[in-house]
């Protein structure tokens, strides 16, 4: 029997021309049939490794299926789906052409079973990402695409070096546990990091999203560092150190997300903070840990995606995404507040909906109470965020604005979809727990106690910003941008920079006058020398001639001597 070597990515980015070509109307019929039939190469040949050739003494594993990749394949593909679904209002095909690129380079990379090949698909949707974000009609495009392009570079460097000393060290190509204390391992471990946007090296998250249109920042939300977390399944399960990593990613992010005022960079800090959680559980390691990391990672990817369809489109229809300009878009826009909000209770982990489930699972992998408390914060500043901090000053404000149009049908069809999945999962979480590895989660989602403290933890956290929304109207609060890491190299960095470069260009300039100077000086002097040698008058005419006689004389007789 032929098995199938297909790729499920490829059938995304066999789909680009056709999409770039399309009419208006037919493109979001064009993504959904390439994520369809995506989804139909995924389900389709059994597990295990197809296709292998060798290519430069290297193996190259074209498709590797499996329950990790599977998951992770799905909620790529059905994010594909919700945001090709919503491109009717989109006029220039180029965006489009460009989430397909992300899209199937990141489901390319999930089912590629060498590391080689893995990388060019991580590099095949950084390239697209950066697309996106130039595509964008937004002032700042430009110069958050160049960012994000740079930081992508970065951590594909990384990547391609620690592949190069993996390979050196006498490993093979094959894409399976990697060890952090090898160069290679702890090269690769670092390019990931770069590509989920941890601390310190998270600068590209400030304004990828938020420069981009609403269906590109879902895009990127999507496909960007949740790919890095399935590398870090992938590579490092069971590695201590992304416990104490992720976990400050979880809680400084949280923190940084409740106090942005632009909401859009608000739950791209959110969402980095949720995959923070996931990456410390995967390195517990545990098998109840590591399938709650992947179950999250799920969860995450279609609850987010949501929510930044929602915010963007209410963004752009009103010019601003900031909580400051508090504007109640619900009276306008209440289909797509509404559907904001089934995005918004599972990021919360409200019971009943997808975040929920894989919260729950996500609390029983952590065994150590100091790990179970910086969950629990975690979960409860998202819960404030998203039910507390978004909906009111920016859904629910009471000075609304004039109405504007609602969504298009399309934009409506791919927010429910993300939506009717969030429910789904939430109300019948055991089709989710039976897929993620590396075996059904064995968690009572709805036992008491847990459906009681979840309840507890949101109410506590949704009155503690109600209380502090009283004490400081609404209308009150003054635009503002946070602080970034950024600011050092715009700001002292920068001036350190541009004051040296002055002071070295000051040098060379210098030095440059001095050597004019100088060669003006010797050339004055052959000039003079040369002025006097060829003076005839006052001398005979032998004595004129005498010089270039010698001359002559000198070469003839340098001759002979050779001879």
């Amino acid at each position: 029997m032929l098995s199938i070597a297909f790729n499920p990515g490829f059938a995304l980015l066999l789909a680009i021309p056709l999409t770039l070509m399309a009419p208006r109307a037919f493109r979001p019929a064009v993504i959904a049939a390439a994520a369809a039939a995506a989804v139909a190469l995924l389900l389709t040949p059994p597990f295990g490794g197809h296709g292998s050739f060798a290519q430069i003494g290297l193996e190259v594993v074209p498709l590797r299926l499996d329950a990790l990749a599977q998951t992770f394949g799905l909620a790529f593909l059905f994010g594909a789906a919700i945001v090709g679904l919503s491109t009717h209002e989109r006029v220039h095909p180029l965006e489009d052409g460009a989430i397909l690129a992300m899209a199937g380079g990141a489901t390319s990379a999930l089912f590629a079973g060498d590391l080689v090949s893995f990388v060019a698909g991580v590099e095949t949707a950084g390239l697209a990402g950066a697309w996106i974000i130039f595509s964008s009609p937004a002032p700042g495009a430009l110069a958050a695409g160049g960012r994000y392009l740079l930081w992508q570079w970065l951590g594909g460097l990384f990547l391609l070096s620690g592949v190069a000393f993996h390979l050196a060290d006498g490993f093979g190509s094959a894409f399976g546990p990697l060890p952090a204390d090898s160069a290679g391992g702890a090269l690769f471990l670092i390019g990931l990091a770069f590509k989920a946007g941890a601390p310190l090296l998270h600068l590209w998250l400030r304004d990828a999203s938020p420069m981009a249109t609403p269906h590109g920042g879902a895009a990127l939300a999507m496909f960007g560092a949740p790919l890095a977390i399935y590398g870090l399944a992938r590579g490092f399960a069971g590695e201590p150190t992304l416990i104490y990593a992720g976990l400050t990613m979880a809680g400084a992010f949280a923190l940084w997300a409740l106090a942005e005022d632009d909401l859009r960079r608000a739950l791209t800090r959110s969402q980095a903070a949720q995959l923070g959680l996931c990456a410390a559980a995967i390195g517990v390691g545990t098998p109840t840990a590591f399938a709650a990391a992947v179950a999250h990672a799920f969860t995450v990817i279609l609850g987010y995606g949501l929510m930044m369809l929602a915010v963007g489109a209410a963004a752009e229809a009103y010019g601003s995404a900031r909580a400051s300009g508090a504007r109640g878009v619900a009276r306008a826009m209440p289909l797509t507040a509404l559907l904001y909000f089934f995005g918004a209770a599972s990021a919360a982990a409200l019971p009943g909906f997808a975040g929920y489930v894989s919260g729950v699972a996500l609390l029983a992998g952590f065994a150590p109470v100091w790990a179970k408390i910086v969950v629990l914060a975690t979960l409860a500043l998202t819960a404030a965020l998203t039910l507390a901090r978004i909906p009111f000053p920016y859904f629910i404000a009471r000075n609304a604005p004039s109405p504007a149009p609602e969504n298009t049908q399309g934009a409506r069809l791919g927010m429910a979809l993300a939506a009717f999945f969030c429910l789904a999962i939430g109300t019948i979480p055991g089709w989710l727990y039976a897929m993620v590895p590396p075996a059904p989660l064995a968690v009572e989602a709805y036992a008491g106690e847990r459906v009681t403290m979840a309840l507890q933890l949101i109410g506590g956290a949704c009155a503690v910003w109600a209380a502090a929304m009283a004490l400081r109207p609404i209308g009150a609060v003054r635009a503002y941008d946070l602080m970034d890491l950024d600011r050092l190299y715009a700001g002292p960095a920068a001036a350190a920079v541009a004051w040296i470069g002055a002071q070295i260009l000051r040098a060379f300039a210098a030095a440059g006058g001095l050597a004019g100077r100088g060669l003006g000086v010797a050339g004055a002097w052959l000039l003079a020398l040369a002025q006097r040698r060829d003076r005839p008058h006052g001398r005979g005419a032998w004595g004129a001639a005498w010089t270039p006689l010698a001359l002559v004389a000198a070469a003839a007789l340098s001759l002979l001597a050779v001879r």
